[in-house]
């Protein structure tokens, strides 16, 4: 038995993350849409798991109180936050199982001086969602596809930008994945993609650029990505920040309700 060690079977981490936000993310893992480098404590059968994204985010599962596995965890950070602030991936969030897992999640990312938020994350309601049908004058409504991001429109590369941080690639996400945005006149404006992605269920990423908040892009690409997921029998859900009022407006506007609210370790790395 290895006490730290890459995982060979990705499904196995499935039991270490019940809660149904982790669960979301450690499926589209474990299905290979969503990068994630995956470390245990026993490859045949682990108690203990550490994963990276491989962008801002870490998840700690399974059994907490792992004196030796937590000593590789912070061996392994010392590799890790080099490579992060090269690839500019400062910011982290940390999210994790247990209370146990917390005070050992502060102690690990501790020189880094982490604080606590809080998420709240929402399923759909039911089967009726609300519908915004598209009436928006001068702007246009595109699934996206190859064809719009390699057209002359603007911003395309922060659209791309969202997809790759979510999936191991752009390609990937063109075959397995799907999503909506709108342009005005000449340039992309707003974006609503699949991440998380397995089977029946899918989380959501949105984005509005500053300029054209609170004009109702959101909900219109929300209510159109919703209606094609239940079209495709999929499932999505939706997680916010507690404090991003306008998100969770949207979410309950378009048919989400809130399943839970929990905190994650967010902070800085520092050179």
């Amino acid at each position: 038995m290895n006490n730290f060690s890459p995982l060979s079977d990705p499904r196995k981490i499935l039991p270490l993350f019940p809660q149904p936000q982790l669960t979301l993310v450690m499926e589209a893992i474990a299905a290979g849409n969503s990068p994630g480098t995956i470390w245990v404590d026993d490859d045949d059968c682990p108690r203990s798991a550490f994963i990276w994204d491989r962008a801002h985010c870490y998840y700690c599962g399974g059994y907490g109180f792992n004196e030796v596995f937590n000593d590789s965890i912070r061996d392994e950070l010392r590799r890790i936050v080099p490579e992060a602030l090269h690839s500019h991936l400062g910011l982290f969030k940390v999210y994790y199982t247990s209370d146990t897992w917390k005070e050992e999640v502060f102690t690990l990312f501790e020189q880094w001086e982490p604080e606590l938020r809080e998420r709240t994350f929402f399923t759909l309601g039911s089967d009726e969602v609300t519908r915004k049908d598209f009436s928006m004058t001068d702007y246009s409504l595109h699934k996206i596809g190859n064809k719009l991001l390699k057209s002359s429109l603007k911003n395309s590369e922060y659209v791309i930008e969202e997809i790759e941080s979510c999936w191991h690639s752009l390609s990937q996400f063109l075959t397995r994945g799907f999503g909506f945005c709108l342009s005005h006149t000449d340039e992309i404006i707003a974006w609503c993609t699949a991440e998380y992605v397995s089977g029946t269920r899918c989380g959501i990423g949105t984005e509005t650029l500053r300029p054209y908040q609170n004009k109702g892009c959101a909900t219109v690409l929300a209510s159109t990505f919703v209606n094609y997921c239940l079209s495709k029998g999929i499932c999505p859900h939706w997680d916010s920040w507690t404090t991003n009022f306008p998100s969770m407006r949207v979410a309950e506007k378009v048919g989400f309700r809130k399943i839970m609210e929990y905190s994650v370790a967010f902070g800085s790395f520092s050179e």
